[in-house]
């Protein structure tokens, strides 16, 4: 398995950070573990159009979930049933 970790708050890490360009570009899921403000305002049609397939599990319910359905992700939100 092969990730990329993008975080702009952090600046020194163990494991390797990538950009957010870096970090969507090929992506097969994107997997949101902190709500941070910013990801309020990603803009769905931009990182579609980097990643390879659309589905997005998200663990802080910190996105739009329709927003990004009705552009053609799958969107798991962890603890919806």
């Amino acid at each position: 398995m092969r990730y990329k970790i993008y975080d702009r708050h952090v600046k020194d890490s163990k494991y390797e950070l990538s950009n957010s360009d870096e970090a969507f570009r090929g992506s097969d899921a994107l997997l949101f573990t902190v709500a941070h403000e910013e990801f309020n305002h990603l803009q769905p049609l931009e990182i579609g159009n980097l990643m390879r397939h659309r589905i997005i599990l998200d663990t802080r319910n910190c996105i739009d979930r329709d927003l990004w359905t009705k552009h053609g992700y799958t969107v798991f939100l962890l603890g919806s049933g």
